[in-house]
């Protein structure tokens, strides 16, 4: 058990710069916009919705995830100050390595994901 605990340890040290790196990107809510989880993947907003959607995890179309792939997602309603509804898709902390990988990308060492 000493052993074991002593390894969780180190590797909490080793992940530190990265838990707070993806952190400065996490909006209030906790949930990532699309462009910072963009950025932290080295794409643009737009290509990642178009990979998104080549992949079949965004529906053709829209900015909304397929059901089997929502729980890496939130879609969050809002409000224009001329009272028009809107709704945002944000990712979840687990869809951003999700994202990565579905798409192929190898997110950057921790030191090169700043705000």
């Amino acid at each position: 058990q000493v052993e074991a605990r002593e390894a969780l340890e180190a590797k909490a040290g080793a992940d530190a710069p990265k838990v707070e790196a993806f952190d400065r990107w996490m909006d209030s809510d906790g949930y990532y916009p699309m462009d910072a989880v963009a950025k932290i993947l080295g794409v643009g907003r737009n290509t990642l919705y178009a990979r998104l959607r080549a992949t079949g995890v965004i529906m053709a179309g829209s900015t909304r995830p397929y059901q089997r792939y929502a729980h890496h997602f939130v879609i969050v309603a809002g409000t224009t100050f001329q009272g028009h509804a809107y709704q945002t898709t944000k990712v979840r902390p687990s869809g951003v390595p999700f994202i990565a990988r579905k798409l192929g990308i190898v997110l950057a060492a921790p030191a090169a994901i700043s705000a």
